[in-house]
């Protein structure tokens, strides 16, 4: 194209020493070049079309951009998480506004990167005032206090990181903080890889997890190296690259459930062990999940029981003040008329369900009906107002876990 539109992000395919064919002889590298008048003003990095999907976009300035410059843009209806690709490492780069592999949130000059809308209708635009200088974004993360663990794993002299990082406004599921595990582009053959495992099933390179919880939490681990999409044992090393702001009454343990070795996190430990065979078949030549598509890059969901390794956390005195178990209360007043208050505790942030039946199993009341509610005790008051005398069943549900309860309606 003879112009280039503001914030178009590039995928390009480059190949050279091609037999027989002149246009394709020159050898790789290959150049690419600009020339024109910078673009300039508050630009759109989504057009109107933009959807809840995955958006390749690009710094359109002929500066450094910041993206933790929160005067500069506007993000609305957008995860914090970016991500770029580093061929040299065959991973991606993330950051999350605190946390990740890019390091410290400059974007260089025409660098394309990733971002993941999160519900219809996004918005993600950029002012002059986010230009900086620099943009050697490689290295390891700021920090703004928060608890912080990277996990690296290397092989063959590359490096792939995750990161835990703890927030108290962070979600046990996927929230606007967590960055996606992104499998290589297509072409890219032979790689490692190391992400956790969401409690449902997600996988995560960078994963945003509550502050506060009062039972001891896992956090499942998989470490691997592919070869043309199959898992093939190769002998590696996972290192714990940052450990820092941690409460001093949690006690990190990581577990290698191959062997069963329970290991201490520190900045000197170096746990050599090999990978896995094969879990899946190769890819044929001809599979047509190679071409780009919005979801072409996250992988199907994980196991977590599959895991080699377990990142365990203990709370200890931090998490004193918090419920030990999933527990729901006889309600009170019982009996009442018309108000009546339903306790229940949390020892950890749930996705929780809180719902009424008639004792012929009829839902008359839905309570609650979120995805992420924080740990501690909480009280949930019922108007049965408009239903008639006579007894009532009350249910939680968190996960796999239902408890439920009697009470009675008397008019």
């Amino acid at each position: 194209s003879s112009t280039v539109p503001a914030a178009l992000g590039f995928n390009l395919y480059l190949f050279g020493d091609v037999n027989d064919d002149e246009r394709y002889t020159n050898p790789l590298p290959d150049t690419l070049t600009v020339t024109g008048q910078e673009h300039s003003g508050s630009i759109n990095l989504y057009d109107t079309q933009a959807d809840s999907g995955w958006h390749l976009v690009g710094n359109p300035y002929g500066a450094a951009i910041d993206w933790d410059d929160a005067g500069s843009w506007t993000k609305t209806n957008t995860d914090q998480t970016i991500y770029i690709w580093e061929p040299d490492e065959k991973s991606y780069k993330t950051w999350n506004g605190t946390t990740g592999s890019l390091g410290n949130g400059l974007i260089p000059p025409f660098q394309a990167f990733w971002v993941k809308a999160n519900a219809p209708n996004p918005e993600l635009t950029v002012n002059e005032d986010a230009k900086t200088f620099g943009g050697t974004f490689v290295g390891k993360s700021a920090s703004d206090g928060h608890p912080e663990v990277e996990v690296q794993l290397n092989h063959q002299g590359n490096t792939n990181s995750i990161y835990f990082a703890f927030y108290e406004d962070a979600k046990v599921g996927k929230d606007p903080m967590d960055g996606h595990y992104l499998q290589p582009p297509p072409g890219v053959d032979s790689y490692s890889e190391i992400y956790s495992i969401s409690r449902k099933k997600g996988r995560y390179s960078i994963n945003a997890l509550p502050l506060e919880f009062g039972v001891p939490i896992e956090i499942p681990i998989s470490a691997n190296v592919l070869q043309n999409g199959q898992k093939i044992p190769q002998n590696v090393s996972l290192q714990v690259a940052t450990i820092k702001n941690i409460p001093p009454s949690w006690t990190l343990t990581l577990v290698d459930r191959q062997t069963g070795r329970e290991l201490a996190p520190s900045q000197t430990l170096n746990h050599q062990f090999r990978t896995g065979g094969a879990s899946m078949p190769p890819k044929a030549k001809n599979d047509s999940t190679d071409v780009l598509e919005a979801d072409y890059h996250i992988l199907a969901d994980a196991d977590p029981s599959k895991a080699r390794f377990v990142l365990k956390i203990h709370p200890g005195s931090a998490g004193s003040g918090l419920p030990k178990k999933i527990d729901l209360r006889q309600n009170y007043p019982n009996p009442f008329n018309p108000t009546t208050t339903i306790r229940f505790r949390l020892p950890i942030q749930h996705e929780v369900t809180l719902e009424v039946f008639n004792i012929l199993g009829r839902k008359v009341a839905t309570l609650i009906n979120e995805d992420s509610y924080q740990a501690g005790q909480h009280n949930i008051t019922w108007d049965a107002s408009n239903v008639a005398s006579g007894t009532y069943i009350y249910r939680l549900q968190t996960g796999n876990r239902v408890i439920s309860k009697k009470m009675t309606v008397i008019k």
